[in-house]
This record gives C-alpha cells, structure tokens and sequence, in this order.
C-alpha cells in the first residue's frame, strides 16, 4: 500500500481532498518493524501520530501485578497515537508487531512545520482527531457503565 493510499483509507482523513491527502502523506515517514518489535512502549514518552500500512500489531498494557494485558489487535489503515501528535507525553500502552509491518509516523515537530504552510488543513486534522477520540470516549464510557451495572 502507498503512503497516499494508507492515509487516504485511515479514518482520521475521511473526507479530505485529494490534495490534503497527498500535503500529508509526503510528510509521514515509513519504518518497517520485524515480529516482536515494539512500536511504542508503555510509559515512554511519545510525540507522534500513527497509521498501520501493512501488518498486524498487538495493543497492550501492564495489570496490576505487570503482567502484559492484551487490549487490541490493529491492522492496515488503523491508527494510534493522535494524542501524542496534539500534546504530547508517555504512552499508555505498548503496541508489538505480531508480523512484519510497515508503519507511517508524523512526529510533532513536522506536525507543526505542517501547520505554517496550511493551517487550515492541520486544523482539519485536529478537528477529526478530537471527532474520532470523543467516539472512542463514548464507546469506553459505555462499556464501562455497562460492566458496573452488570
């Protein structure tokens, strides 16, 4: 998968124009990770958005005896860390590749480069994160109340 394409099929960019498809996808960097290779790591400190181009990786996080907990598993087009592009700070979990992947990574610093060419495009982005969050929000609210009344 291209970049353009990876981008273009990621939910945060849905309905973007091509052009705002192709301003952000010349800005993320690809890195390939092997089997077991660790992505992000739980409690460090991370600045970056990213977008599954190939593979699959695990999402995890430690319990309270530090035993790894599986959340998650994502795969081409998903994404991670758009909260880190915004504000920056540790990561609240680790994400492994379970088989060979390509990742795309916008760090904050070019994010921020991004924003002096076209701000209204980078709002844009900001905007859908924060869309795309406070869904993601609702739905663990949910789950949880429905684990408290149960």
């Amino acid at each position: 998968m291209t970049k353009e394409d990876a981008v273009k099929s990621c939910k945060l960019f849905q309905g973007f124009s091509e052009s705002g498809i192709r301003f952000f996808a010349a800005a993320f960097q690809e890195t390939a990770y092997r089997t077991g290779e660790a992505i992000i790591r739980e409690t460090e400190t991370g600045n970056s958005l990213y977008i599954v181009s190939s593979g699959r990786m695990s999402v995890e996080t430690l319990d309270n005896n530090g035993m790894p907990c599986l959340l998650t598993n994502l795969g081409p087009c998903d994404y991670f860390g758009e909260i880190a592009l915004l504000k920056g700070g540790a990561h609240l979990v680790t994400i492994t590749a379970i088989e060979e992947c390509r990742v795309l990574e916008l760090s904050q610093k070019q994010f921020l480069e991004l924003q002096k060419q076209k701000p209204q495009t980078c709002l844009k982005l900001v905007v859908s994160i924060m869309q795309h969050f406070s869904g993601k929000l609702r739905e663990t609210q949910g789950a949880l109340k429905k684990s408290v009344t149960q």
